[in-house]
């Protein structure tokens, strides 16, 4: 569910741009973001990976430029 009819999101996340192309996609357990996170550049290269826990980043991160070549990679502490 969409945060747009006013309800506590939870449980699986996509969302896309315009074109269809995916942007992100997740998993939130009452309203905070968990687990692993994707997110995607327009083109649709991967942009990141991004680990939550209790709605905040923690755990190992990667992170992509727009032509697919490691960036950044590193780890979240509280």
């Amino acid at each position: 569910r969409g945060g747009y009819d006013g309800k506590l999101l939870h449980g699986d996340y996509k969302e896309s741009y315009g074109d269809n192309n995916l942007k992100e996609k997740g998993k939130y357990h009452k309203g905070l973001r968990v687990g692993t996170w994707k997110h995607w550049y327009r083109n649709g290269e991967l942009m990141e990976i991004v680990h939550w826990s209790k709605g905040e980043k923690n755990g190992k991160f990667v992170k992509y430029t727009d032509d697919n070549h490691l960036w950044q990679k590193g780890r979240y502490r509280n």
